[in-house]
């Protein structure tokens, strides 16, 4: 059976979370120390900003299945070993099967 339709509902409440903490989470990214020194909590803010990524991977992953699970694993993991951007490898771990699918599809009919 499918998936429950709260990807869009999962998604507002991020993008309102991004609006109201965006300058914080830019501040903590670049700057820790400093974010500390002007008062922030850092430990909150990062906690803030993974709670919402995971909460975004975990609804992404239910909808999209196993594959995309894989696809994030193998991107992380070549991010890691080869020292690239995460995003871009993930990206590219979930794009590379879309080839190998559209010959197999036009092989078979």
């Amino acid at each position: 059976s499918a998936p429950p339709p709260c990807g869009g509902a999962v998604g507002g409440v991020l993008g309102l979370l991004c609006a109201a903490l965006h300058h914080r989470f830019l501040a903590v990214a670049f700057d820790p120390e400093t974010s500390r020194v002007l008062g922030m909590r850092v430990d909150l803010v990062e906690l803030a900003f993974f709670s919402g990524l995971g909460a975004l991977l975990g609804v992404a992953i239910s909808q999209i299945g196993v594959l995309g699970a894989l696809g994030s694993v193998v991107g992380t993991f070549a991010s890691i070993r080869w020292d690239v951007p995460t995003g871009a490898a993930i990206c590219l771990a979930l794009a590379a099967p879309l080839p190998v699918a559209l010959g197999v599809s036009r092989w078979k009919s």
